[in-house]
């Protein structure tokens, strides 16, 4: 039996573009094998809320531990008062319950991590969902022992002010600037300026509270335009968010060809305008690749009627 798939002609499948919701990922998640000397940032949900705890998970029993508020950024910082017990499984607690569960291991962390040097990518990758003014800054020569759980911290000089930055260690990768959607979460920095260049220094903490030197580098600030889905230059009739052209997979950029290739289009329209060739800026950067309906497509529906076709005419000669 022969079968055929088909992704949908409709690309508008892709719907609305949506920012990944960064403000509810913690800096770091525990698992197992966490060190008995723990240190922690805990994102602040609130600022009236009370200090997050933490228990042993056996018998509710709470552990002696400080959780202090980090100056000029939304978190806490937790640290246990003693080493935890090896090989135990403890419990973060929040007013609104158990925010995580792990188990330690047996020994401290007593290591500093290694960061050997940061370069700066100014802009954004263009795959995010709106225009992003920013840069990205990439680690090398990153390692903790056997393990690595580490968090970034980030300090950028505008105008002789200390502008501090903690952000999840992601791919060897951390983003920080502004998008008018808003896209950055934590990072979100509207201070940094398109063209600008700010002195910044870079360094990692690890779960037993000990931090890498400080990398120090000039940031150079740039801004990007969203390479998908809609908007100025993207003709439907060839991909992107109201397009009705069939397209298996139309990558990052939504397109798949050159719309101003088209003489019907005018790149420098207004995007908003649909009667131009251009679609509104709905579904940037989200990639339009999304599978249509399990039917048949036309072309598989040729292929199996040609194949049923000449086996009705082998019986026939038979």
């Amino acid at each position: 039996m022969l079968a055929f798939g088909a992704y949908s002609s409709e690309a508008a499948a892709c719907g609305a573009c949506l920012c990944n919701d960064a403000g509810s990922q913690p800096l770091i998640t525990l698992i197992r094998d966490v060190p008995v000397n723990l240190v922690m940032p805990l994102r602040v949900v609130d600022d009236a809320e009370e200090p997050p705890i933490l228990e042993r998970a056996s018998d509710g029993m709470q552990v002696a531990a400080t959780a202090a508020r980090v100056e000029g950024q939304p978190y806490w910082m937790l640290r246990v008062a003693q080493d935890l017990e090896p090989s135990t499984e403890y419990r973060i607690v929040r007013e609104a319950g158990v925010e995580q569960q792990f188990t330690t291991g047996s020994a401290p962390d007593t290591s500093a991590p290694l960061l050997d040097s940061v370069t700066v990518n100014p802009g954004g990758t263009g795959a995010e969902c709106d225009t992003f003014t920013g840069a990205r800054l990439a680690f090398a020569g990153v390692s903790d022992g056997d393990r690595l759980d580490v968090w970034v911290e980030v300090e950028v000089d505008v105008m002789s002010t200390a502008q501090p930055l903690y952000g999840r260690y992601d791919f060897a990768e951390l983003a920080f600037g502004h998008s008018e959607m808003g896209c950055v979460g934590d990072n979100e920095t509207p201070w940094v300026e398109d063209g600008a260049q700010y002195p910044t220094r870079v360094r990692l903490h690890d779960l037993g509270g000990n931090t890498s030197e400080w990398q120090n580098l000039i940031v150079t600030i740039a801004s990007t335009e969203p390479a998908g889905c809609g908007g100025p230059g993207v003709d439907p009739n060839v991909g992107g968010s109201g397009g009705s052209a069939p397209m298996l997979f139309a990558g990052a950029s939504g397109t798949g060809a050159d719309p101003n290739s088209d003489p019907s289009v005018d790149p420098n329209a207004d995007p908003s305008d649909e009667g131009d060739g251009h679609t509104p800026r709905t579904s940037k950067g989200c990639g339009c690749s999304v599978p249509g309906d399990s039917g048949t497509s036309s072309l598989g529906a040729a292929l199996l009627a040609a194949v049923l076709l000449a086996r009705r005419r082998r019986v026939r000669a038979l």
